[in-house]
């Protein structure tokens, strides 16, 4: 997998207790390999966050929220 999918460091579950793994990494891809003793559900943890929408949103918003509470008090419908 590309590690700017999912970057380490990494912990690898299966079903809730923690396995052992080996990583290799080649020109920006990791390979994580195991060898579990039992079956079950394998879950791969690691740190890196993709957001869902550009960083300037919220900002964008936060700034327009600033500036449309002073204009909802002026024109108050009381």
């Amino acid at each position: 997998m590309s590690e700017e999918l999912l970057g380490g460091p990494y912990v690898i579950l299966l079903d809730t207790e923690k396995i052992q793994y080996t990583k290799s990494e080649i020109d920006g891809y990791v390979t994580l390999s195991m060898k579990p003793e039992l079956t079950g559900e394998i879950k791969i943890i690691g740190t890196t966050v993709i957001p869902e929408f550009s960083m300037f949103i919220p900002l964008i918003m936060g700034f327009l929220i600033i500036l449309t509470v002073p204009a909802m008090r002026k024109f108050s419908l009381r």
